[in-house]
């Protein structure tokens, strides 16, 4: 299905690029995400090791599963211990790991936006020797921290520990995210990429640069929405063995990488098949039945393995019901701040963007989905009404069994992958019906993405930058007197994050123009 657009606007003709070099698809996937690749590398080195989420604990698990580890549970709360210290005690495990990696004290700075980075311990024993390690997340599946492990395990203290794990985490990320840029522009055209700088807020970029998996996670889920939001306007699309595959790959990625990611897989496959229907679906299967068996083969293993993980290791304590009027009120309470926390909350949680920029954010997704749910034409607008739906409903189920009972807060980078599909929709919506709306005010909404990101993006990396150079209320320009500076101090990642935040605008800017017809 072509999009019509007004000469505003670029739309790359999708069958002309299905019939075009590849390498061209690629490329112009690769520039696009270039700035954030930039944006990454400046989070992998100027953020403090541990200076996020249970980092130094997902440190622990990715040495471990390097090292082939299933571990031991670890020991019991006492019985009077609150809630949330019980939880951590029933899905805890204990490892043996690298005594000269072990990241004991890293987290001292953690709840503490008063204390700057200068607390963080200086590791430099060189022992072969192995310690034991306890982390609370050593029920998550442990699949994909395999190739983290490794890479942190070259490390010869934790600092280096944490920064090879975060570049493998960043190159994992980006590698999905090309996935999914890639098939976008092949099927629907370049603009179609607007709807990716609307998913990748400062949080989601600085995720890529941290040791956990929510990243990979999230560029998955991308990857796979891509395949979805093509396939309801052209289910020819799955013809192409590329699409299966991708759609394979990145599935079972998005299995492996936690048990949320099995549900928004799910969700994504039943929109699918909800849209074009179910004979449509088993007519193409019948049409290839090797390529989708093998795919889906590949599809299924991911997710029962997961599914035996889960039975066999994750037994957490105080679960919750869905059921409860309390959980209800303390979702609509804390609703916001998952959504803050989802745009720019850095560190522990204790570093937010200022509230002016979350706010930006916050109207640019409500104008978006609205302008969505009002131009979306029959199954495209029930799609994206109904996946809005599922987000809520997900995210308030995982509130309610798992954060309520322990009097904890969810976060918004938990919920990031199955929203990601709600904002491709609707970007497409808009995409699909711009004649009515308008181009040129089409093209100011894309000039407002590109200034919002760029100003957000860059504004992250430094306002974390003080935080950790000298505590959150340190003075606005803190160069001068830190008491913590990254490898090769703070001005080279700084500069790197305002020229990939120029070039993120220039870039996303571009995105509205129709080019010459011999560019394309």
């Amino acid at each position: 299905m072509t999009i019509a657009v007004d000469r505003d606007l670029d739309a790359i003709d999708p069958a002309r690029d299905q019939g075009g070099d590849p390498r061209g698809v690629w490329r112009t996937a690769a520039i696009f995400l270039v700035p954030y690749l930039v944006l990454g590398l400046a989070w992998a080195f100027s953020n403090p090791p541990s200076a996020a989420p249970d980092e130094p604990d997902h440190l622990v698990k990715a040495l471990a599963t390097a090292r082939l580890e299933i571990g031991e549970p670890g020991p019991a709360a006492p019985a009077d211990a609150p809630p949330i210290v019980q939880r951590n005690a029933s899905i805890a495990r204990v490892y043996d790991i690298p005594a000269r990696l072990a990241p004991s004290g890293y987290a001292c700075f953690a709840f503490n936006s008063d204390e700057s980075a200068a607390c963080l311990p200086h590791t430099t024993t060189r022992s072969t020797e192995l310690v034991e390690a306890l982390t609370p997340v050593g029920a998550y599946p442990p699949f994909l921290y395999l190739p983290i492990g490794l890479a942190a395990g070259l490390g010869t203290t934790p600092d280096q520990a944490f920064v090879l794990a975060r570049l493998v985490v960043l190159a994992m990320s980006f590698g999905l995210l090309l996935l999914a840029a890639a098939h976008l522009i092949r099927w629907m055209g370049r603009s179609m990429l607007v709807g990716m700088c609307l998913v990748l807020t400062p949080m989601a970029v600085y995720t890529t640069a941290i040791v956990s998996l929510s990243a990979i996670e999230l560029g998955a889920a991308c990857a796979v929405a891509a395949v979805v939001v093509v396939a309801m306007r052209d289910l020819r699309s799955l013809e192409d063995a590329a699409t299966v595959w991708t759609l394979a790959g990145a599935g079972a990625t998005l299995a492996l990488s936690r048990q949320l990611g099995v549900v928004t897989l799910v969700a994504l496959l039943v929109l699918l098949v909800a849209n074009v229907g179910p004979r449509a679906v088993v007519a193409l299967v019948r049409q290839r039945p090797r390529r989708f068996v093998a795919a889906g083969l590949l599809v299924a293993s991911s997710v029962l393995i997961v599914a035996w993980w889960e039975l066999t290791y994750d037994r957490p304590s105080h679960v919750g019901s869905v059921v409860s009027l309390d959980a209800a009120q303390g979702f609509a309470d804390g609703f916001y701040g998952i959504v803050v926390s989802a745009i720019g909350n850095f560190g522990w949680l204790d570093t937010p963007l200022p509230d002016v920029m979350i706010a930006a954010w916050v109207v640019l997704w409500i104008v978006v989905l609205g302008l969505g749910l009002l131009l979306g034409q029959g199954a495209g607008g029930r799609s994206l009404l109904a996946m809005l739906v599922v987000t809520i409903t997900v995210a308030y189920a995982i509130y309610a069994t798992v954060f309520h009972s322990i009097d904890a807060a969810a976060q918004g980078r938990h919920f990031t992958p199955i929203f990601s599909v709600c904002l491709l929709l609707a970007w497409g919506a808009i995409l699909d019906r711009i004649r009515s709306l308008g181009a040129s005010a089409v093209a100011r909404l894309v000039v407002s993405v590109a200034g919002l990101a760029a100003v957000t993006q860059l504004a992250g990396v430094y306002w974390n930058g003080r935080r950790y150079a000298t505590g959150y209320d340190g003075p606005l320009f803190y160069l001068s007197d830190v008491e913590w500076r990254p490898p090769a101090g703070w001005l080279p990642w700084l500069l790197a994050a305002v020229a990939s935040s120029v070039l993120l605008a220039v870039t996303i800017v571009r995105l509205r123009r129709v080019p010459a017809p011999d560019e394309h």
